[in-house]
C-alpha cells in the first residue's frame, strides 16, 4: 500500500488565511505613525484576535491529533476494500454576502463496508486531517484497497476524521 495522505507529517505555523488579521494592525499603525491620531485599540484588538484565534484553533488540532498518535488512544484503523465512493459538487446560494453570489461546495467520500468516511472538500480544523485538498484531488475506484487511521472528533460532532490514508495502486 502506498501513503496517500499522512497528517502527522503536518507542520506547525502560521495559517496564511489568519494574516487578514494584519490588515487592521496595519491601519492602527498608518493612523499613528503617518497621520498622528491616537491608537484605534478597538482596530488594534479585532487584529490581534484574528491572528491568535485562527492560528490557535489550527495549531491547536495538530497538537492534538500528534498526542493521539502518539499514545494511541482514540485511534482506530480500518482496512478493505471500498464499497462505494462519491464526489457531489454543489452550487449554493451564499447567504453570507448582501450580493447574489454563490459558492461551490463539494462533498466526498467513500464507505468500506459498513463505515462511512465523509468530508467537505477543504473544510477542516487544520491540515492534520484528511480534506483532499491536495492537487491533483484523490479519485478512489469501487473495489480499491485501502487502509485508514481515523478517529471520532467530539469537537466536530462526532465526524470521522482520516489521519492517514494508504491506497493499493
Amino acid at each position: 500500500m502506498e501513503a496517500v495522505f499522512d497528517g502527522t507529517a503536518t507542520p506547525y505555523g502560521i495559517e496564511p488565511f489568519s494574516l487578514l488579521g494584519l490588515i487592521p494592525l496595519g491601519i492602527c499603525l498608518f493612523d499613528r505613525f503617518v497621520r498622528g491620531r491616537a491608537w484605534s485599540w478597538m482596530l488594534f484588538a479585532i487584529g490581534m484576535i484574528a491572528l491568535v484565534a485562527i492560528n490557535g484553533i489550527v495549531n491547536w488540532d495538530i497538537y492534538r491529533i500528534r498526542a493521539m498518535v502518539a499514545s494511541g488512544e482514540g485511534l482506530e484503523i480500518t482496512r478493505g476494500a471500498v464499497t462505494q465512493h462519491w464526489s457531489i459538487t454543489e452550487r449554493v446560494r451564499d447567504t453570507s454576502k448582501s450580493s447574489v453570489s454563490y459558492k461551490t461546495v463539494i462533498s466526498e467520500g467513500f464507505d468500506i463496508g459498513a463505515l462511512r468516511f465523509a468530508w467537505m472538500r477543504g473544510e477542516s480544523f487544520s491540515p492534520a486531517t484528511f480534506s483532499n485538498l491536495a492537487e491533483p484531488h484523490l479519485a478512489l475506484r469501487n473495489g480499491q484497497l485501502v487502509e485508514v487511521t481515523w478517529f471520532t472528533d467530539p469537537a466536530d460532532n462526532d465526524a470521522r476524521r482520516i489521519i492517514r490514508l494508504k491506497l493499493a495502486r
